[in-house]
């Protein structure tokens, strides 16, 4: 196992572990990260993208059901199926691979 001393060690390179590397790096400090999976964690199309298409629906139904008017026209349940196939569309052909190094 190769060994070497550095002044950070960054545990997670998801958001907040990337840009923190990033800038201590920029500013000449030497910098070692621990992440498990792929660099940029969810805010890249690997988790956000998806997480932030099934929270819509549920968000906009709700939304709907408060406002007098709209209220009335949002009857019965939300549809999981169509949730995950809109998931599916709004991801298809995204690729983390220009996260990799």
């Amino acid at each position: 196992m190769d060994r070497r001393e550095v002044d950070v060690v960054v545990l997670g390179a998801g958001p907040a572990g990337e840009v923190v590397a990033g800038r201590l790096g920029d500013r000449g400090v030497s910098v070692a990260v621990v992440e498990d999976r792929l660099v940029g964690g969810e805010c890249s199309f690997w988790a956000c993208m998806p997480s932030k298409a099934l929270l819509r629906p549920p968000q906009a139904l709700d939304e709907a059901r408060r406002v007098p008017g709209a209220r009335e026209a949002a009857t019965g349940s939300l549809d999981v199926g169509a949730a995950l196939a809109r998931r599916d569309e709004v991801i298809h052909g995204l690729d983390d691979a220009s996260q990799l190094p």
